[in-house]
């Protein structure tokens, strides 16, 4: 039989081979910071109406920026110079050396103007704030009208206890309700999918989870994030919490076999036989040659 760890590897080998793409996130610090960044912008700044660019020593030099507040607030500042490797495109984040998770924290926690959406550049690595309609650069008088505020996540009964500086924290994030979009986010979760998976092999399962939750910050639709924690969760044999993570994964990809070969260990180990012969069933219906599927299943049967 395959051993859980490795199981779980080669579940990450077949997600990677699947896509899964958007939620809205934490506070803008904590979301950074679960990102595993030291630092995050609380303030971007932004190629606007006003904004002056010229040609000087091989780069571009945009004169005059916008910076837009976390609360939405927005003040256009003409002393403000920046120097790019490339001609800014209209609307551009000045991103300089700031991660595109940064970006992303920025865009799913703070108050952007009325009319502006951040949106990811194709094939450039950039991002832009731009009118949600049209994807055209914002008037003066659109970047000075504030939005609203993200929806803030609902309260729960109780705040979850603070984890001990690194013990193994399997508390999982809430249901994704939006999912990441662009190159650069989706990879940046699937580096953190990646170092879990490393981690876990090595028995580092506190480590692992938080790369797992880190993947969950960027993409809350991670299936890769949600199988994790369930993998670690089940090598913990916290079979609640894995099964809870487990059926997250296998509804953001039903056709990874893997994961439902993990949600069937998951309700064995809680004695729900009847469910982990179903989610097995499910793992057959996706590769009907699965050797660990095949082999639980029939284990599961003989017993009855």
């Amino acid at each position: 039989m395959l051993t859980r760890t490795l199981m779980a590897m080669l579940l990450m080998a077949e997600l990677l081979m699947a896509g899964a793409a958007d939620a809205s996130g934490p506070d803008c610090l904590d979301c950074c910071k679960q990102a595993g960044l030291v630092g995050c912008p609380t303030q971007i700044r932004v190629h606007g109406p006003g904004s002056h660019v010229s040609r000087e020593s091989g780069a571009w030099r945009v004169s005059g920026l916008w910076r837009i507040d976390c609360d939405g607030g927005a003040t256009y500042d003409d002393g403000a110079t920046v120097a790019l490797a490339q001609r800014p495109l209209a609307g551009q984040i000045m991103r300089l050396a700031s991660p595109a998770v940064a970006v992303a924290c920025f865009a799913q926690s703070c108050t952007l103007p009325a009319s502006g959406c951040i949106r990811e550049a194709a094939d450039t690595g950039q991002f832009t704030l731009v009118r949600c309609s049209d994807n055209q650069m914002l008037s003066e008088t659109e970047m000075r009208a504030r939005g609203t505020e993200p929806a803030a996540p609902a309260p729960t009964a109780a705040p979850p206890p603070t984890a001990t500086p690194g013990a193994l924290d399997l508390t999982l994030p809430p249901p994704a309700t939006r999912c990441a979009s662009g190159e650069a986010l989706l990879e940046a979760a699937q580096t953190q999918v990646n170092s879990g998976a490393i981690r876990l092999q090595d028995g580092q399962l506190a480590q692992a989870a938080n790369s797992y939750r880190a993947a969950l910050t960027i993409d809350p639709c991670s299936a890769g994030g949600w199988a994790g924690l369930g993998a670690v969760a089940l090598q913990s044999r916290d079979h609640t919490t894995a099964i809870q993570a487990l059926k997250a994964a296998t509804g953001l990809q039903p056709k990874v076999p893997s994961a439902w070969v993990l949600l069937g260990q998951a309700y064995h180990g809680s004695g729900q036989n009847d469910a982990a012969i179903e989610a097995l069933d499910m793992a057959l219906e996706a590769a009907p040659d699965h050797a660990e599927a095949r082999s639980l299943r029939d284990r599961l049967l003989a017993a009855e």
